[in-house]
């Protein structure tokens, strides 16, 4: 097989802000943020219910102790759904976003297609996502879409390139650290709250850590 046909020249940088900007790849921007932020709704669903669980219910069972089974039940119920349904459409709807992140990247970089991603969204799905025609560029406009990739006009098209994949990947590094630090003030704010009812209610030190602290 010759290997010219494997060959890939970046497009200048000119040309990739016009494409960029371009309908088609609006679009494609539109229904990538509308896929992420439908995952995203499950990815808070199921940790919402997990904070609850474990912060909850294990001082609730111990100050509580009647409604231990009650409490039980909901958070057996609750990791079962979290773990199969819950789980599977937030995996769905993020696969689907990447594909089409994929393809918008293809688009705007001039890339040849290598593989299909799997899942991925139809064509009907995108065009629903991302609305009409005519509704594409104020939906880009107001979703701050323009643009999307900053880059220098001057630099050449392979470096536009890399820059721009760097981007991606800073992007989700800095939503992972914002995660980090979402969590790690909830796990604060707990500590705290726990510490002073269990001082107000008089819990003693044995009851405490292994009710509370321990779970």
């Amino acid at each position: 097989m010759d290997t010219e046909e494997h060959d890939y020249a970046a497009p200048a940088a000119a040309d990739i802000a016009a494409a960029q900007d371009s309908q088609g790849a609006l679009r494609l921007l539109i229904a990538q943020r509308a896929l992420y932020a439908k995952a995203k709704r499950w990815t808070y669903l199921r940790w919402i219910g997990f904070s609850v669980m474990g912060i909850v219910a294990p001082p609730l069972a111990v100050f509580f102790p009647k409604a231990a089974v009650v409490v039980g039940a909901v958070a057996g119920v609750w990791i079962f759904l979290s773990r199969t349904i819950f789980k599977a459409f937030e995996g769905k709807l993020a696969a689907q976003g990447a594909a089409v992140q994929e393809d918008f990247d293809r688009l705007v970089f001039d890339m040849p297609p290598l593989a299909t991603r799997v899942p991925r969204p139809t064509p009907e799905d995108v065009a629903e996502l991302a609305g009409s025609d005519t509704e594409v560029l104020d939906r880009a406009k107001q979703g701050g879409l323009l643009g999307w990739y900053q880059l220098d006009r001057d630099a050449a098209g392979t470096v536009c390139v890399a820059i721009a994949q760097r981007a991606n990947a800073a992007y989700s590094e800095r939503l992972q650290r914002l995660n980090a630090r979402y969590w790690l003030t909830v796990l604060v704010v707990w500590t705290v709250v726990i510490v002073m009812t269990s001082m107000i209610i008089g819990t003693s030190l044995t009851t405490f850590l292994l009710g509370v602290a321990a779970p």
